[in-house]
């Protein structure tokens, strides 16, 4: 998540910013940023339910 952030990043920073094309690169490299924050977080989320299932059969 942290490379893919990175990268849009960098490419907002490196492409040519006139007054249409800026906007729209930022809210995509945010919209994208975001997605993969949910992601994240439901990775997350699933993960800890299973580590909680295997956990609650091992005691």
């Amino acid at each position: 998540m942290l490379v893919c952030t990175t990268a849009l990043w960098v490419l907002f920073a490196v492409l040519p910013k006139d007054d249409a094309s800026g906007p729209l690169i930022f809210f995509t490299g945010l919209g994208v940023t975001a997605v993969l924050v949910v992601l994240l977080m439901r990775i997350y989320l699933q993960a800890d339910a299973v580590a909680t299932k295997i956990g609650s059969v091992t005691n």
